[in-house]
């Protein structure tokens, strides 16, 4: 690998396995957690659970190359990228789903895809989810054999890097970090209710604006409020579906908002 003196191999190609951070920003794991994802993905299990912190453990899900948060579900995509020859550096493949938006392949279709391509082939077929596919490497197209629908495919060549300081502890702190969201401004104030005639209670509740950005397809209110959040609770959700057999895409978002300039509150939901 170029930022680690270890060599991360996967089903016999040079490999780095990467998580998707903030911006889409992609990053690789530490070496220690890639060889982990190896083992597990040569052995043939269905996903595999590391540990970044003594605090922190992510479940690794090849079926649709994401990482889950067990403690709090937080969800972002994984990819694995492969040297391959006759190339400098490391390289994913890629669908655009009917959305136009790109998708890395399964991790199981990229060592075929390697595999192909280290053999001279320029085409070969896969199988996902029980449908089939056929890959064009030269006219980079996928066709699905059963209903003759064609998507685009591109190469993409990874500029993750580890953080300039490559020790498995730095590493640790950035996957730790990944799912504290910016905080830019903070509000608070504080709500009282009273619990019986001689004994009252004071609850602080903090409103932060920034900490999730408010939808923007909620056009009627954006710049009128705020996505609520109390303490470190936000209430922001997005739950996503990867499918690849299916190929598509699809998504839920969920967020309460609070007015900008009142107590008054909204459900945003698409």
């Amino acid at each position: 690998m170029a930022s680690s003196s270890t060599t991360i191999i996967v089903s016999g190609h040079n490999a780095q396995w990467e998580w998707e951070g903030d911006k889409s920003i992609w990053q690789q794991y530490p070496t220690n957690i890639q060889q982990e994802i190896s083992q597990a993905f040569d052995a043939g299990n269905k996903d595999v659970d590391v540990n970044i912190t003594d605090e922190i453990s992510m479940t690794i899900k090849f079926s649709d190359m994401t990482q889950v948060n067990k403690k709090t579900k937080f969800m972002r995509r994984i990819r694995l990228c492969l040297e391959l020859k006759d190339e400098n550096g490391f390289f994913v493949y890629e669908w655009q789903n009917e959305n136009k938006k790109w998708e890395s392949y399964a991790a199981e279709i990229m060592t075929k895809i390697a595999d192909a391509i280290n053999n001279d082939q320029t085409t070969l077929s896969v199988t996902c989810q029980s449908r089939s596919y056929d890959i064009d490497l030269k006219k980079l197209i996928q066709t699905n054999t059963s209903t003759n629908v064609i998507r685009k495919i591109h190469r993409v060549k990874s500029m993750a890097k580890l953080p300039s300081n490559t020790s498995t502890t730095s590493n640790k702190r950035s996957l730790e970090s990944q799912e504290e969201p910016t905080q830019s401004t903070t509000k608070k104030r504080a709500v009282s209710a009273s619990s019986g005639p001689e004994k009252s209670s004071v609850r602080t509740v903090t409103t932060i604006a920034g900490q999730a950005p408010v939808d923007v397809e909620c056009k009627t209110l954006l710049g009128k409020t705020h996505v609520y959040s109390e303490n470190k609770d936000i209430f922001d959700c997005m739950l996503n579906q990867t499918n690849i057999g299916n190929n598509n895409n699809k998504f839920y978002v969920i967020q309460l908002l609070e007015d900008n300039n009142g107590k008054k509150y909204h459900v945003w939901l698409r």
